[in-house]
């Protein structure tokens, strides 16, 4: 056994135990089977004590700076990167924006047939009827306008807001359901 290991229990008792740099050494009176319990403590001095000490360090002076940099964006968080346009009336009258960037519209451009055209059939249904209805509706009102059943609309709004074609307002007891920007922009 090495010098840094300490020996708990030895069954049967040894009748002698003596140790040097490198070794430990137990003898025995008996010479059937022998057990020791024993176990390794930190090496003195060795680079993986060492090294643990600098993981503890560097950990913590991340987190410092990562709990600055939260702090730091929650007191000024970054303008929004998209701004919201309202859906109201004369929406499709929008021109492009100074930017360049193309303003949304309910009109029927080609983006939104390349894009619609990959529909099936619930969801095609769902997105004519909120273009006819000025880009947005109830989510009562879709399930009557469409006839699709409760379930089946459920799963084809959760599909079109993970591809981000719309957007559900769940705040209040009637859900709101409008195209989103992205898709108007297209």
């Amino acid at each position: 056994m090495p010098s840094y290991a300490s020996i708990d229990n030895s069954y049967p008792q040894a009748s002698s135990v003596s140790a040097s740099d490198s070794r430990t050494q137990m003898d025995f009176n008996d010479g059937g089977q022998i057990t020791v319990y024993y176990r390794l403590e930190e090496i003195p001095g060795s680079p993986q004590a060492q090294d643990s000490s600098f993981f503890v360090l560097a950990s913590s002076v991340i987190l410092a700076v990562s709990a600055i940099i939260v702090a730091l964006i929650i007191r000024n968080p970054a303008p929004s990167l998209f701004p919201a346009y309202p859906l109201v009336e004369g929406l499709e009258m929008l021109k492009d924006d100074e930017s360049g960037e193309k303003a949304p519209t309910l009109e029927l451009t080609n983006g939104k047939k390349e894009m619609m055209e990959t529909f099936n059939k619930n969801d095609l249904k769902i997105v004519n009827l909120l273009l006819e209805r000025k880009g947005k509706s109830r989510r009562n009102a879709l399930a009557r306008k469409s006839g699709i059943s409760k379930s089946s609309l459920t799963m084809a709004l959760n599909r079109l807001e993970k591809r981000k074609i719309v957007e559900l307002d769940r705040t209040s007891t009637t859900h709101f359901v409008k195209l989103s920007d992205y898709f108007l922009r297209l």
